[in-house]
């Protein structure tokens, strides 16, 4: 969500779309103040490279209870593009603009699952999913998997790779603990975010508001096609549910907020709260957990990228994760970064 000064502007996935026949974005623009208003029009376009894609124009809502949403079809790319959605908010009576500005939007190329259902191969992938968004995208992607209902079909299945969708995990059944022993026996497993047991993994999980305060290791692929900018984005919708990694866990900390205080050597031991984290196990295989709010997994171009970064992922083999003591690296501190929108001179 954006504000700027008399409208507050709201973008569908914010402002990351997929282009072409069949991805319908909104943009929600509301009065970001109480008094009376004057009868206005507003004018917008969607624009890349100074080539204006889209344009359009609706009269606002005359009371500040109300709001106007505009639906949008960006057009098919083959490529991620940059773009901008410009709005001139201007009175009807001709007499001038009240604001003016604009909101950056990212556009992708519908592309991420292509080829993927050969990199998996005859791996053999198993998925707990109890709403079924991400079956759905496997099917239509011809991706071979085989969808479980509960701790107990995994318990007897032959898994190489598992995926935990959301909510897979509740406060009262043993899913992740079944997933856990198939790591143990060599299996690798992704756990999306989970927001109902305690623990997860046997990591205690911990709230934490939204902020911009997450480091990353922005080059691991997992991340791969999304930039720090695109991560931090996913941890401004709504309240974390962090893991608490006990001092000198044997596991890779993915996205974390880092310690108050910097200790003088990078690799003395500490309590780390973490929202993605990656473990090897002694049976040689993979656990993943990753506590980012991957909402709408059906039409966000960045939660279908980390779906494929983690197949992807649990494809190839398992690294060793020695704890923060016997490793030297430290990610690269970025500084947060804001998304504003963009007023023009004299515009208010």
């Amino acid at each position: 969500m954006k504000v700027a000064a008399l409208l507050i502007i709201a973008l569908s996935h914010d402002g990351y779309w997929f282009g072409g026949v069949g991805h319908g974005q909104t943009v929600t623009v509301s009065w970001a103040i109480e008094q009376p208003l004057p009868p206005a029009e507003l004018s917008w376009s969607l624009i890349a490279d100074d080539v204006t894609l889209l344009k359009g124009a609706s009269d606002m809502p005359a009371t500040v209870d109300s709001h106007l949403a505009i639906k949008l079809e960006p057009p098919k790319v083959r490529t991620r593009t940059s773009a901008r959605w410009t709005f001139d908010l201007r009175k009807r009576d001709g007499t001038g603009s009240l604001a003016r500005g604009s909101v950056p939007v990212e556009l992708f190329a519908d592309d991420a699952f292509d080829g993927l259902a050969k990199r998996v191969g005859q791996r053999r992938l198993s998925v707990i999913d109890p709403g079924g968004a991400i079956v759905k995208l496997l099917d239509g992607a011809d991706v071979p998997h085989m969808r479980l209902d509960d701790a107990d079909a995994l318990r007897v299945s032959k898994v190489d790779l598992a995926l935990v969708a959301p909510g897979g995990v509740s406060g009262k059944n043993a899913t992740d603990a079944v997933a856990i022993s198939q790591a143990g026996a060599g299996a690798s497993v992704f756990f999306f975010e989970q927001t109902l047991p305690q623990r997860l993994g046997g990591y205690l999980l911990l709230d934490r508001k939204p902020d911009n305060g997450v480091v990353w290791r922005a080059d691991h692929p997992l991340f791969r096609g999304l930039t720090e900018t695109d991560l931090q984005s996913l941890t401004r919708s709504r309240p974390l549910k962090a893991m608490q990694l006990p001092t000198d866990e044997p596991a890779l900390e993915l996205a974390y907020w880092p310690a108050e205080l910097q200790p003088e050597r990078s690799t003395m031991p500490r309590p780390i709260d973490a929202l993605v984290v990656t473990k090897t196990t002694a049976g040689g295989g993979r656990l993943v957990f990753c506590q980012l709010p991957l909402t709408d997994i059906a039409s966000d171009p960045r939660v279908q990228l980390m779906l494929v970064n983690a197949i992807d992922y649990l494809v190839t083999r398992p690294q060793p994760t020695p704890p923060l003591s016997q490793r030297g690296d430290v990610p690269r501190l970025v500084p947060p970064t804001i998304p504003t929108i963009t007023i023009s001179p004299g515009e208010r």
